[in-house]
C-alpha cells in the first residue's frame, strides 16, 4: 500500500509539471549542435551514459558506456573512466582545468544533477559560454536539467 501511494504521489507531480520522459535523453541536444556546428569539429564531453547516442550521431564523444575501453589497462593510455567518476561524483577538488585543457573540448554537456561543480568552473571561465539550455519540463523558468557550453568565438 505505500508503494502504490508512493508512485501515486510520484505519477501526480509528472503530470503536474509536464514531465516527459524524453527529456531525459540528450536528442534535441545533439541535433542542436549538428545543426549549428560541424561536428567534424566538435569535441564533446558528456557523461557515461549519454556518450553511445552522441558517439552514433556522429559525435566526438569523450566517453560512453563501452567502460572496458576507458580503463588504462585497455587503452594503454589513460584511466579516463576514473576521470569520469571523479566528475560524475560531483568532486570538489577535482582539476576541471586541467581536464579542460587536457581534452581541448569544444562543447561541454553538464548535468545540473550531478555536475555542479563543473558547472561553477565553466561559468567562471571566460573561454566558454552556453549555448543551450535543456529544462526539466517544457516550461522555460523550470529547473535546468542540463547544460550545452561551448568554446566562445575568436
Amino acid at each position: 500500500a505505500v508503494m502504490l501511494f508512493i508512485t501515486l504521489i510520484f505519477t501526480t507531480y509528472l503530470s503536474y509539471c509536464n514531465y516527459s520522459f524524453e527529456d531525459i535523453y540528450i536528442d534535441d541536444i545533439v541535433d542542436y549542435m549538428l545543426d549549428n556546428y560541424d561536428k567534424d569539429d566538435i569535441k564533446l564531453y558528456v557523461e557515461f551514459n549519454n556518450g553511445a547516442y552522441a558517439e552514433y550521431m556522429g559525435i566526438k564523444s569523450y566517453i560512453d558506456t563501452r567502460a572496458e575501453l576507458f580503463l588504462k589497462n585497455s587503452n594503454g593510455k589513460d584511466d579516463i573512466f576514473d576521470e569520469s567518476i571523479h566528475i560524475f561524483e560531483n568532486d570538489k577538488f577535482f582539476d576541471y582545468d586541467a581536464f579542460v585543457n587536457k581534452y581541448g573540448f569544444t562543447h561541454i554537456l553538464v548535468n545540473m544533477y550531478i555536475n555542479s561543480n563543473f558547472d561553477e568552473y565553466l561559468q567562471s571561465n571566460d573561454k566558454y559560454e552556453v549555448v543551450y539550455e535543456q529544462h526539466f519540463d517544457d516550461t522555460s523558468d523550470s529547473f535546468v536539467m542540463r547544460k550545452l557550453y561551448a568554446l566562445k568565438e575568436g
